[in-house]
């Protein structure tokens, strides 16, 4: 994330700038990191999904013998279901992993919240301070 400065010549303008690049612009881009990491694991651990599940579909199709069809079909069954469970207590792990992320993001936008809330009010006050010293000049003969 960049921030250009268009004909900010005042200290304030500065002085803001250097808050936002030096305060929230990391912050900023350390969530979106972090966002980018969980999409990446998560999208991982789906193709993982995805190829096991294919695996044992086509396991069970070249393993088809008519005189065993019962026997083998619950034993597939039974496999497909215990690899269903696992991949349901990863995703479960992957789900509280973002779960967690989410909520530290969310504290770390109470604290962007409140470092924008600051810069915002250290603007209000130079906006004061150069009104002041506007006025001071137009008062000066």
């Amino acid at each position: 994330m960049t921030l250009d400065i268009h004909n900010w010549s005042s200290s304030a303008h500065q002085e803001i700038h250097k808050i936002v690049k030096d305060e929230i612009f990391p912050i900023v881009n350390q969530v979106d990191a972090r966002v980018q990491n969980f999409k990446i694991q998560f999208l991982k651990e789906a193709a993982k999904f995805v190829r096991d599940f294919k695996y044992l579909a086509k396991e069970a199709d070249e393993s088809v013998d008519t005189s065993n069809l019962q026997t083998k079909l619950e034993r597939k069954k039974e496999r497909f279901e215990n690899c269903i469970i696992k991949k349901e207590n990863e995703y479960a792990k992957l789900w509280n992993d973002w779960y967690k992320k989410c909520e530290e993001c969310k504290y770390e936008k109470i604290s962007y919240d409140k470092a924008y809330n600051d810069m915002q009010q250290k603007i209000e006050r130079l906006q004061a301070q150069l009104g002041d010293q506007k006025g001071k000049i137009k008062d000066t003969p």
